[in-house]
C-alpha cells in the first residue's frame, strides 16, 4: 500500500545519500593522500616514505596463503610440495597442457567448442588488413577519464601496485561533475598513452601478471581444485579499454561486428 511505497521511497533516498557521501569521502581521502605524496615527492629525503605510503595504500605487502600441492605426474600417492617453486612448477606444467593438444585428465573443456574457436581464429588470421585512421588518432583526456570512472574498485593491483582507487583520485567520480579533480595528472597520463600509441611500445609491467590461485572445493592438494586469476596493471587496462572503445565504435560504424 501507500505505507510500503513511502518506505521504499525513503529507503532509496537514504541509499542515494549514502552513496553520494561515500563518493565524497573517497575523493577527500585520495585528495589528502595525493597531497601527502606530492609533499614527499618534492623532498629528496622522503623517497622511502613516499614508496612506503604507495605500497601500504596498494596493499603490496600482503602475502598469499601458502599452498601445498601433490604432483599429478608422480601418481596418486605422489609427494605433496609446499615450497613456492614447486607449487608454481605444478601449476605451470598443468596449465601449459591445457593450452596444448594433449589436455590434462582433469580438464572440463568442450572439445567441439575449442575446435570451433580454433577454426574461427584461423579464419580471422587470413582476413585482409583493415585500416582504421580513427583508431590511431590522438587520445584525448576525456576518453581516458571516461574509462577510469568505470574501473571497478576493490581489486588487487598488478606488479606496478597502482590500484583503480589511485587512478580514480585524478578524476571526479560524482556523476554530476565531469571535470577532472587533478587535470594535470590526467593530462600527463594522456600524453603517456599517446606516446605508447605512437611508438607501439608499452611498459614491461603491462606484460606481466601476478598469478594467484583461488581454492574452489575438494582436495586442497589437487591443482585442479583451484582457479588461477591474473592481476594485471590497472593503467594498462585503461589504455587497452580506450583502444577497445575506439575499435568497437569503428567496427560498429562499418558493420563489421557479428550479431553474436
Amino acid at each position: 500500500g501507500d505505507a510500503t511505497q513511502d518506505l521504499e521511497t525513503a529507503y532509496k533516498a537514504a541509499r542515494n545519500r549514502l552513496r553520494k557521501q561515500t563518493r565524497a569521502d573517497k575523493r577527500t581521502h585520495y585528495d589528502e593522500l595525493n597531497a601527502r605524496l606530492a609533499d614527499y615527492a618534492s623532498c629528496p629525503h622522503s623517497s622511502s616514505v613516499f614508496w612506503r605510503t604507495i605500497f601500504k595504500t596498494a596493499g603490496g605487502s600482503r602475502l598469499s596463503k601458502a599452498l601445498a600441492l601433490r604432483d599429478p605426474r608422480e601418481g596418486p600417492g605422489g609427494r605433496v610440495y609446499d615450497d613456492a617453486q614447486n607449487v608454481a612448477r605444478i601449476f605451470g606444467l598443468e596449465y601449459q597442457a591445457i593450452g596444448s593438444e594433449s589436455l590434462p585428465a582433469a580438464h572440463t573443456f568442450d572439445l567441439n567448442e575449442r575446435a570451433r574457436y580454433k577454426a574461427e581464429m584461423e579464419r580471422i588470421s587470413r582476413l585482409a588488413s583493415y585500416q582504421a585512421p580513427e583508431v590511431d588518432r590522438e587520445i584525448l583526456s576525456p576518453e581516458v577519464a571516461h574509462v577510469i570512472k568505470k574501473l571497478k574498485s576493490g581489486k588487487a593491483p598488478g606488479v606496478d601496485s597502482i590500484t583503480a582507487e589511485l587512478l580514480k583520485a585524478i578524476v571526479v567520480v560524482d556523476d554530476d561533475d565531469g571535470e577532472g579533480s587533478h587535470p594535470e595528472m590526467l593530462d600527463a597520463l594522456t600524453r603517456l598513452f599517446n606516446r605508447f600509441l605512437e611508438t607501439g611500445n608499452v611498459p614491461e609491467d603491462w606484460q606481466k601478471a601476478i598469478v594467484r590461485p583461488v581454492f574452489k572445493s575438494g582436495d586442497a592438494t589437487d591443482w585442479a581444485n583451484y582457479r588461477l586469476i591474473s592481476l594485471t596493471s590497472a593503467v594498462g587496462k585503461v589504455f587497452e579499454a580506450v583502444l577497445a572503445n575506439r575499435l568497437a565504435s569503428e567496427f560498429s560504424k562499418e558493420g563489421l561486428l557479428s550479431e553474436h
